[in-house]
This record gives structure tokens, sequence and C-alpha cells, in this order.
């Protein structure tokens, strides 16, 4: 209680941004991108889905605390036009155009199934569609997004609910330290209930894919990023120099050890990823961990980062597509593997220039007055709250 009501009294900490986290992106979607290209270099790279689920908790958390401290409230009405603006178009575009492109190269039951899956991505839904069918072809690699999605739609309102805990009666708005404890305590359990709902799905053998795409059981690493969140806001620990440089090599370590060594896909493995990514990204944050962070904000790692969102949207469809085209030309494998990539990376990069951004520029139309702005570099719109989605 004394460390929180001092970080309290000092005021939320602001993240700013973060060009580290650019980097953490650009790994994680590399992992997931090589898992579904070709899963032997990378058989663990469904951690690259955890290390996501992290992220984006740690960042949207951070994005609400931000705004609570700078506008004494918490819009939640701006909060899903600011997500709606973000997500939508460029799935959208990936839907419209994946969907018109099968249905001229392939017709008949092809081009009908690429419509059903893209109306059932349109929901947000996609992962309970798995979870009944069984079904992971197609456009399945959205499940994540879907349980990113049904995750926010609560979470906000659960950060609402506790920030105005007894406000009416004390007449204090914001967050107090009674306040700061209980979001902190709901924010344990629910993440410790969600790991023991997988970890019991996947022993008894009864949860079916429910324990790997439910968003009631999946949703604990996302809650590990939002904890990390408060911790750091309210100033919870302090610079800790060596000890962040080290959890930051070691969880990106850990990390690359899993996504490219790794097969076992069990709960042990999962938690043991998500408790890289949280040391991965602890330690890279606020320049906490100057070796590994160099290469997180190198060039080459922030370009990747910058168009994650876009590479996870479109390199399942570029490998159906391609590989479709592939087949009727006879195309050998290396060749159908270097086409897939150009197109995905093209896909991704144009989709990021001509449709993420110009919504993007309108999205700041949204921000709450009085809310921090993100001191992003000209040009640079990878901001707090451009989180990258996992298949």
């Amino acid at each position: 209680m004394g460390r929180l009501s001092e970080g309290l009294r000092e005021g939320v900490n602001p993240l700013g941004y973060q060009p580290t986290l650019d980097g953490v992106r650009a790994l994680a979607v590399i992992a997931v991108i090589v898992y579904h290209v070709h899963e032997p270099v990378g058989p663990g790279g469904w951690a690259g889905v955890q290390l996501f689920f992290v992220l984006s908790g740690f960042l949207i958390t951070s994005l609400l605390l931000d705004e609570l401290s700078g506008s004494g409230r918490i819009s939640v009405g701006r909060f899903y036009a600011r997500r709606a603006l973000r997500l939508l178009p460029a799935l959208v575009f990936m839907l419209v155009t994946y969907t018109s492109i099968m249905a001229v190269a392939t017709g008949g039951d092809t081009g009908r199934e690429a419509l059903y899956s893209s109306l059932r991505a349109m929901t947000y839904g996609y992962n309970w569609f798995v979870v009944s069918a069984g079904d992971w072809s197609r456009l399945a690699h959205l499940w994540s997004l879907s349980v990113e999605e049904q995750f926010y739609l609560l979470w906000p309102l659960i950060v609402v609910v506790v920030v105005m805990f007894g406000a009416k009666a004390s007449r204090s708005h914001g967050l107090t330290t009674l306040r700061a404890s209980v979001l902190i305590v709901v924010t344990t359990v629910a993440m410790l209930g969600s790991a023991y709902l997988q970890a019991y799905l996947m022993s008894s053998g009864s949860g079916g894919q429910r324990a790997v795409a439910g968003t009631d059981a999946t949703a604990y690493p996302i809650l590990a990023g939002c904890l990390l969140a408060q911790l750091r806001s309210l100033r919870m620990y302090g610079d800790w120099p060596r000890a962040r440089n080290a959890s930051g090599i070691l969880g990106a370590l850990a990390f690359v050890v899993v996504a490219f060594g790794v097969k076992d896909a069990g709960f042990v493995t999962r938690v043991v990823v998500t408790c890289a990514a949280i040391a991965m990204v602890w330690g890279v944050t606020d320049s906490g961990a100057p070796s590994i962070g160099r290469v997180f904000e190198s060039r080459a790692a922030r370009s990747i980062g910058r168009i994650s969102y876009g590479l996870y949207l479109w390199h399942v469809p570029a490998i159906i597509i391609v590989g479709a085209m592939a087949d009727q030309l006879g195309m050998p494998a290396w060749l159908e593997t270097i086409a897939t990539i150009f197109v995905f990376v093209v896909a991704a990069e144009f989709s990021f220039r001509f449709v993420e951004r110009p919504f993007l520029v309108l999205k700041r139309r949204f921000e709450t007055a009085g809310a921090p702005r993100m001191d992003v570099p000209a040009g640079h719109v990878s901001d707090l709250e451009d989180d990258v989605r996992a298949p």
C-alpha cells in the first residue's frame, strides 16, 4: 500500500512512444508468419499469439490510465470509436479483396466458402466458430483478433466501474489507493481464473478447441499485460536497470527458443511464454534494457513492426491465393514461398499507406480532450493504441 500511495501522489506514469515495442511487434509477427508459411522452421510460432496478447493488454491499459490521468475520466464511447477506426478499415479492405479474388479465380464452393469466412471475420466471433466447428482452415488466423475485441468490449467498462467506485460518496474522482488496489486485485483474480480454466480444459480433455481459442480460456496473457501496465503506470517498481536489462534479454531468448524450437503447445509451455513476454516487455520499456533494446529499435525491426497489423491480416490470405495459383501453374515450392512473402509484404505496405494511415488521422478526432498525446515521430502512426493483432 505504501508504494502504491506514493506512486499515486506522483501521478500516473505516462507511457509515451516506445520504439522498442515496434521491435517486439516485429518479433511476434515473424514467429507467427514463419509458423504458417513453413512450420518446421517455427514449430512454436503460436507463441507469437501469447506475445501479441501481453503487448496488447499492456498498451491498451496504459492508454486508458493515461486518459484517466489527463482528463480525469475515461470515455468508453471514444475508446470504441478509436478501436473501430484503427482496426476495421484494414480488415474490411483485406476481406473484400480476398473474397473478390477467390470468387473470380476459383468460383463455386471455394468462392462461397471465402465469402462465409469473411462474414464470420466481420462479426469478431471467429474464435467461437473455431471452437464449435473445430475448423482451423481458411481465415481461422483471425480467431485471436476476435478474442481481443471481445475482451476490449468489457475491459474499459470494468476499469470505469472500478474508477467510479465510491466516487459519489467520497466526492473524489480518478484513481485513489483503494480503487487502484481493487483494479489490481480484479485483474489478478481474472488472470488466474482464465489460466486455471485453460489448465483444466487441457488436462481434462473435455474442452476441445475452447482451451486454445475460447475467449475465457485464452484471456490470461492479455490480463497479464493489463496488470503490468497498472504496476508501471502506478509506479509500483523502481528503475532497476540491471534487473530490467537481464529481464529483457532472458525474456527474448526464452521466446525465441520456444517459437523456433519447441513443438509442445501445452499449458505449462504457454505459461512460460507468457512469463517470457512479460519479462521482455517490462525489460525493454522505458529504455530499461539497452542491449536488447538496440535490436528492437533498429530500423529493420521498427519497419516490420510498423506494418505488423497488415502482415498479420494478409499473410494467410496470401498463402491461400498464391497456393491456388501455384497448383494451377505447377509452381515449385521454393518459388511459391517467395511469391507468398512478396504478396503479403506488398499488400501490408499498401494497406498501411493508403488504408490505415488516412483513418488513423481521422481517429485523432476521437481523442479525449486533455488526454496526453504520444510523442510520435512525424509520419509514424504506431501510437499507443496500435497494438498488433495475433492470429
